[in-house]
């Protein structure tokens, strides 16, 4: 066995150690023993494959630098695994084009440099060093096309033929094959008119208040189900609850997607966020928008921005029309923040909101926009001693080598509730100002989260970003409405939508960019996650249907009955009527939204979903 074998079956055989110490340190019977067993097969054959077309197209040519190049092709597929592998066993998804530009955003700039560096290393640095120093000669030159073409075949069979969850757990290799070789027929769907027929609104009122004062306060990564008012078994919310209990309660509203970069900007300029197939950073580069304070300025408004988070994240700030914001700040306005987060420097919540408050002293006399934005339930859930309540809550230790079990699940609920015991005490300072300087009577306020917050251990994973699941994007929504009695709502909600519907209750004219209306009954709601991974989702009354846009899988779950989104009813005998009637709606917004914005062309008015 000549050298550049070795080295490929070592390499090879060294990516198939880590997936098995991977698969074996989140072992669960012989399922994961099949995991193993196919990803090494794989691994093998694979191995194979590469040894002898290197030595076809080396015999071909008589070329050495075929080697060369092999060696480049080699060392690529060792980086993606290996990377893919430790992305997986972190938050249960192999890795994407959206995770790449994620967690390169999400560094500094030394990491970065760092980063780039070490793939030039692997990728380039040591094929190069191998090449230089190794006389490389096949014992065999002759073409051996039989072996070549059953070992082709072999490896096809091998991947169509094997369960498509355990293909899509063994291997970043097999799942990026698999998706090339079935039949993409979910996203064949073209030029699809899709007739709604709902023209009822959600809320019919008839409010008398001329200009009154527009607060939006902003909560982070809080899913409805974590507020006591929602019915949540433990008391953290008591200030929500009050405004809730005098306001106008949505059960069933949904964000536009998982993780905040899209879901705040879609909210706040009422536009869905996908505008491409692989995230675009910075976001929605140069597409034009109108944000709800240009509405309000231009109707004479003062107007104010306070956030804890850093905006400067995955090019928000870039997509923000600061203009007709008087006062604009977040964490990093003053270039230091309060402390270190999981995705950039912050702002301690109590301090934004004494901004804000002072900024509303000072602005009291005139109507006025404000929106305020927290950080607190963000991980990793950052909270004074006085809200350390529920208790053991020392965040778990977690890596690639533990995975978190029952008991680091109820750490971190215990730390997740904690932080929404702070945010809610803000919330209250902010109200209880309200009420001793007597605006409560003239001003309205719309709560709610970017997007939700999944700490249920049945999915694997927590956090957010990862899917389009109810504990990512179904969210609370509460309106306070000076002089409107307390109405719940059972409707199924969109978060592009709150913003017209406010602007229409009070009769201001909407903007012509709005992709959202004012709120009608029976609406389809459409959901994106473009970040560690990739999925839409369409919410059709009772129905949630989702496409993994990296595996193709398809799920469906009757939201009403099965919250948890546990029993997939796609696969059973009336799936059908799911690829039927729920697919071609979800396909055809995606693919309107994608050709919208591949043409660019601003003056045509944008009509998907």
């Amino acid at each position: 066995m000549n050298k550049f074998k070795k080295i490929v079956l070592g390499v090879f055989g060294f990516l198939s150690l880590v997936t098995l110490l991977v698969n074996l340190l989140n072992y669960h019977g012989i399922k994961s023993l099949e995991i193993i067993i196919y990803a090494i097969v794989i691994n093998f054959v694979i191995a194979l494959l590469i040894i002898e077309i290197s030595q076809f197209f080396y015999t071909l040519t008589n070329k050495k630098i075929i080697f060369l190049v092999a060696y480049i092709l080699l060392f690529i597929i060792a980086f993606l695994y290996s990377s893919s592998e430790f992305i997986r066993f972190n938050y249960t998804y192999f890795i994407t084009f959206s995770s790449v530009i994620f967690f390169f955003y999400i560094m500094g700039n030394i990491s970065r440099i760092l980063f780039i560096l070490a793939i030039l290393f692997i990728v380039f640095g040591i094929p190069l060093i191998i090449y230089r120093f190794e006389k490389i000669i096949p014992n065999n030159t002759e073409i051996r096309w039989k072996r070549l073409l059953i070992l082709l075949g072999f490896f096809v069979i091998l991947i169509l033929s094997v369960n498509e969850e355990l293909i899509r757990s063994a291997s970043p290799i097999t799942e990026t094959f698999y998706p090339l070789l079935i039949e993409k027929e979910y996203l064949n769907y073209r030029n699809i008119t899709i007739e709604n027929n709902s023209f009822e609104k959600v809320l019919d009122l008839n409010i008398s208040l001329k200009n009154p004062n527009i607060i939006v306060i902003m909560l982070e990564s809080i899913p409805a189900r974590k507020v006591h008012y929602y019915g949540y078994n433990r008391s953290v919310t008591p200030n929500i609850d009050k405004i809730a209990e005098t306001g106008i309660v949505f059960y069933n509203a949904f964000s536009s997607a998982s993780h905040s970069d899209l879901a705040q900007t879609a909210f706040l300029c009422s536009r869905y966020p996908l505008a491409s197939k692989i995230k675009e950073i910075p976001l929605y580069n140069g597409y034009p928008a109108d944000f709800i304070w240009d509405i309000l300025k231009r109707e004479g408004y003062k107007t104010a921005y306070f956030s804890s988070s850093n905006d400067n994240l995955l090019g928000m700030r870039e997509f923000y029309n600061k203009t007709n914001l008087d006062v604009n700040i977040h964490s990093l306005s003053d270039g230091i923040g309060d402390y270190s987060g999981y995705d950039g420097k912050k702002d301690y919540d109590n301090n934004t909101l004494n901004r804000a408050i002072e900024w509303v002293n000072q602005s009291k006399n005139n109507s006025f926009f404000l929106y305020v934005g927290t950080q607190s339930t963000h991980m990793p859930y950052t909270y004074p001693n006085e809200s350390r309540v529920f208790l053991p809550d020392d965040f778990p230790k977690l890596s690639m080598f533990k995975r978190p079990d029952a008991e680091d699940f109820g750490i971190l609920n215990n730390r997740f509730d904690n932080s929404l015991i702070e945010v809610d005490k803000q919330i209250g300072v902010l109200i209880e100002y309200l009420k001793e300087d007597n605006l409560m009577n003239n001003t309205i306020i719309i709560l709610t989260s970017d997007h939700g917050e999944d700490l249920n251990e049945d999915r694997g994973y927590w956090g957010h970003g990862l899917g389009v699941y109810n504990s990512e994007t179904q969210i609370p929504l509460i309106f306070y409405i000076p002089g409107v009695n307390p109405i719940k709502i059972r409707d199924n909600v969109k978060h592009i939508d709150v913003i017209p519907t406010i602007l229409s209750l009070l009769k201001f004219n909407l903007s012509e960019k709005f992709q959202g209306t004012e709120m009608h009954k029976n609406k389809d709601i459409f959901l994106v996650a473009q970040n560690l991974n990739e999925m839409i989702g369409l919410v059709k009354g009772d129905i949630k249907y989702i496409i993994d846009l990296q595996t193709y899988k398809i799920e469906a779950y009757n939201i009403s009955q099965d919250y948890d989104e546990k029993d997939n009813l796609f696969g059973l005998d009336n799936s059908t009527i799911y690829k039927h009637i729920y697919n071609p709606i979800l396909v055809n917004w995606y693919n309107c939204q994608i050709e919208y914005y591949k043409k660019a062309n601003w003056s045509e008015k944008i009509t998907c979903g």
